[in-house]
């Protein structure tokens, strides 16, 4: 712990300003000890009960698992979801490395099974207090010390620390969270001359990110365009982090490139993971940049440096499109309209922002308001700052209104956004409060608490809206049911096989059990995802061929769980509808489980 002090004490600042409400240090604990606390009932009970609370998790899980126990390091197929060949995934082992780790760190004391508990929690705890210590110093670079504590205190009041950071979530959005917020960081402290140089860590953070996933892809374009952007009116100002964001790219791609490629994949492109065409257009933005730098003296007027800004832009993307036009394309163009209308649309994190207000009317408050109240944070300290500030929160604004328009998409994207918007919010609150301290004004000081309320979830969570209907929220509790550890022991027991059942039970069913699924909720499986719901919307007789034709063992389902519901209510005398009615086909052995609200049946 001695060791780590230092390096926590040097991220937050020189610590010499020893206030509470200015040290880095303690305003990181105590907001961790804080959200700690607010997320204490679910860290009881996935200790208690080893619950896997999102398919991504449980999928995670059974990854780790595979590399444990031998499969290779560039193998990333899940052989248990749609075999025999199985589903080639379009994650990186990035995650699964500090994940893997800590689960043979903690075996050599305990089971396996507390092992991989113990790491589900203290994964994401581990992310959680980075990504406040990187509020806090994004605080401090913004609006000096008096800024850490309100960056804090908005990120911990942010609705997405509860939904990405709590025990037990280990998928990837939240490492990418923390990288973004990383490349932020680093990025505002580069247009500073004297820490240009920070702006490698930022080329580092970008490359990390990518290896991981894409879908910080949009807020780096906006800050890989900031430097370019910056340079056509102050040249001389960020001609240093120009060329320190181009080194770290150099550096970083083709590290983090062969890492997670495997050797005979390095030629090929695609659109859903990194490959080939984002390697190319990281390395061309990095050569552009170095080109760019290299024209600061030779390039007197700002016309003539938009112009060299535009063709390198261009360049980057023409060559992109010309390796692969597709790795622009909708990565679930591949959908069949019906699994799109009984899967995908009912994805939360894959709807948009219009169609989740429609299932959840709190949606649009509890997600969208925070981030238009930062946006509107940060366009008011781009009025009233000046020089470096002005430029740090125009980028500030930005990255938010790209976060934003990806909202509207997919309200995904909300979870990414929100610790950046919460910096629109800091600065309003920081700024009352000196005013506040300035006229020594305690209600002053009051009212500039009370101020970060509408930056942050939890306030707008109180406001009243129109609940959902009565078999939605029913739909809603059962599924929680259906993912309780508890609710798979008594298939666990049965005979491992393949298992005919939703898309949304493919992953737990591979976590908690040693049955192969037919479907799982990713995109890429599309033949799978498609037989399953196609044969629960077919009618009993016909679902017999789909369900044969996959060489499923047992038929498994959850009557009353989400995907059931939706496909039983909308297709009378459908599979679905027959088995939450109750009723089993003559082509099914029904199996007697107890203890579990899930049907299983055997296929004759």
């Amino acid at each position: 712990m001695k060791a780590a002090t230092p390096a926590l004490q040097s991220a937050m600042g020189d610590g010499r300003d020893r206030s509470i409400v200015t040290d880095g240090r303690r305003i990181v604990l105590l907001g961790f000890a804080i959200s700690l606390a607010l997320s204490w009932p679910r860290l009881i009970d996935l200790w208690q009960h080893g619950t896997l609370y999102d398919t991504d998790d449980a999928m995670r899980l059974v990854q780790v698992r595979d590399w444990l126990n031998g499969q290779g390091w560039y193998d990333l197929r899940a052989y248990r979801l749609s075999p025999p060949d199985g589903l080639p995934m379009h994650w990186s082992r990035i995650v699964d490395v500090p994940v893997g780790a800590l689960i043979r760190l903690f075996a050599v004391w305990v089971p396996v099974t507390q092992a991989e508990t113990l790491a589900r929690i203290v994964f994401p705890l581990a992310l959680q207090l980075c990504l406040l210590a990187l509020a806090a110093r994004a605080g401090s670079v913004l609006a000096g010390p008096g800024g850490r504590a309100p960056a804090v205190a908005l990120t911990v009041l942010s609705g997405f620390m509860f939904e990405q950071f709590p025990a037990g979530r280990i998928d990837h959005h939240a490492p990418q969270i923390v990288l973004l917020m990383g490349m932020v960081v680093t990025l505002l402290s580069a247009l500073t001359p004297r820490t240009a140089r920070h702006a490698v860590l930022t080329g580092i953070c970008m490359a990390a990110s990518l290896a991981i996933s894409l879908e910080n892809m949009p807020f780096m374009a906006v800050m890989a365009a900031a430097l370019p952007l910056t340079w056509i009116f102050r040249p001389r100002q960020v001609d240093g982090a120009v060329a320190w964001l181009a080194a770290g790219l150099i550096v970083g791609l083709p590290v983090a490139f062969l890492a997670t490629v495997p050797p005979s994949h390095v030629l090929q492109s695609v659109g859903d993971a990194f490959s080939a065409v984002h390697l190319f257009g990281g390395l061309a933005g990095a050569g552009g940049l170095l080109l760019l730098r290299g024209l600061t003296g030779h390039l007197s007027t700002r016309v003539a440096r938009l112009a060299a800004v535009a063709a390198v832009a261009l360049a980057v993307a023409g060559g992109m499109m010309l390796i692969d036009p597709a790795c622009f394309n909708d990565p679930y163009e591949g959908l069949s309209p019906m699994l799109r209308h009984f899967w995908l649309s009912r994805v939360t994190e894959a709807q948009s922002l219009l169609d989740a207000t429609r299932e959840r009317p709190a949606t649009f408050t509890v997600l969208f308001c925070p981030l238009l109240a930062g946006a509107l944070g940060a366009a008011c300290a781009c009025g009233r700052e000046i020089g470096i500030a002005r430029l740090r929160f125009a980028a500030i604004l930005m990255l938010i209104l790209v976060g934003c328009a990806g909202t509207l998409w997919e309200i995904r994207v909300a979870s990414s956004v929100q610790p950046i918007a919460a910096l629109g919010g800091m600065w309003v609150v920081t700024r009352a409060a000196e005013a506040a301290q300035r006229r020594r004004s305690a209600l002053g000081t009051v009212a500039a608490c009370l101020l970060a309320l509408p930056f942050g979830t939890l306030a707008w969570a109180f406001v009243p809206m129109a609940k959902p209907d009565a078999a939605s929220a029913s739909a809603s509790a059962q599924t929680l049911r259906c993912r309780q550890g508890s609710a798979f022991v008594a298939l666990a027991v049965l005979e491992p096989g393949l298992v005919f059942a939703p898309t949304e039970d493919g992953a737990h069913l591979m976590a908690y059990t040693r049955h192969s699924v037919v479907a799982g909720p990713y995109h890429r499986n599309l033949a799978g995802n498609a037989a399953v719901i196609e044969g629960l919307a077919a009618a009993p007789d016909q679902a017999a061929d789909l369900v044969r034709r996959s060489g499923a063992r047992y038929v498994v389902v959850c009557p009353g769980e989400a995907q059931i519901s939706s496909i039983a209510r909308e297709v009378p005398g459908s599979l679905a509808d027959v088995l939450q009615a109750g009723r089993v086909p003559d082509w099914l052995i029904a199996i007697p489980l107890a203890g579990t609200p899930y049907r299983a049946f055997a296929v004759r």
